[in-house]
């Protein structure tokens, strides 16, 4: 990377601007892959599958308006493509993820409520035990 860009004839301050700038970005990528994984091990981790995609959805409006407004030339680079899919795939599987938390929360009420009785599942408490709450 450096070889090229110091063959542009460009000023040190501009070459070392784009060296710092390609790494803050690696590492930036890098972070959203571990955010991603810890996501999809664990189901409470799911606010960093939200940030990760967030990231990556700034990169690809960073990425296409540069190419769009700025200098046509970044779309023959790869900086406009990848972090848009990857945002599109984070928000869907964030989508998916909060309706099976609501599709769950409602199955769990539904099967908790059985002839007006609330059943407390923390202390696994059943319908036919005085001390379970009535629904009114």
């Amino acid at each position: 990377m450096l070889g090229p860009l110091e063959a542009s004839g460009h000023a040190p301050d501009v070459l070392w601007r784009h060296h710092f700038s390609w790494h803050v970005y690696t590492v930036a990528v890098l972070a959203m892959v571990v955010m991603f994984a810890l996501a999809a091990r664990r189901r409470e981790h799911v606010a960093l599958a939200g940030i990760a995609s967030a990231m990556s959805a700034a990169f690809a409006i960073i990425g296409i308006g540069l190419a769009t407004f700025v200098n046509a030339a970044l779309w023959t680079t790869p900086a406009p493509y990848p972090s848009g899919p990857i945002a599109i795939i984070g928000a869907l599987d964030l989508l998916l993820r909060a309706k099976s938390h609501w599709m769950s929360a409602e199955r769990r009420t539904l099967t908790s409520c059985h002839k007006g009785v609330l059943i407390d599942h923390k202390s696994n408490r059943r319908p036919h035990d005085r001390s379970a709450r009535r629904i009114s």
